[in-house]
């Protein structure tokens, strides 16, 4: 009888203690030069459009094409770019809300912006606008 009361007195503890498992969640992304310099092109753009690219309307991946209002990096104000972006979790662009982008050149010259990085919505006091302005110290000039 001690042994199955220790079983369950076992059990019952690891089963309290056990943390959450964070399946399907990032860890928070680093905002500092490696990251600004491993990013292909980094901009300010507002999404003109979201196109399915994987041709079976799933969400593996749409194109969404951004008019870009500011610039850091491999592009210019003014251009309009187009990026493709995984949307399994939710997390995608709405057309017509404007948004940070940090993309990474995948296969076929593509431009990614992965669902775990610094790419979000913009707010006019996100501390991150102010790091990369400081880190470029030209926005709206193209950086290759």
């Amino acid at each position: 009888m001690k042994k199955y009361i220790f079983a369950l007195a076992v059990i019952c503890g690891v089963t309290l203690a056990a943390a959450d498992a964070g399946a399907l969640s990032c860890a928070p992304p680093n905002m500092d030069a490696a990251a600004f310099n491993a990013a292909e092109a980094i901009f300010e753009g507002t999404v003109t459009g979201i196109d399915d690219a994987s041709g079976d309307d799933s969400e593996a991946g749409k194109q969404v094409s951004f008019l870009v209002s500011r610039a850091w990096k491999g592009t210019a104000a003014g251009s309009e770019i187009r990026v493709l972006r995984n949307f399994y979790w939710g997390d995608g662009f709405r057309e017509g809300e404007t948004y940070l982008v940090f993309a990474e050149t995948k296969q076929d010259d593509v431009l990614v912006s992965g669902i775990c990085g610094l790419t979000r919505g913009v707010s006019p006091d996100d501390p991150l606008l102010a790091l990369l302005d400081a880190h470029f110290a030209t926005p709206d000039a193209a950086t290759d």
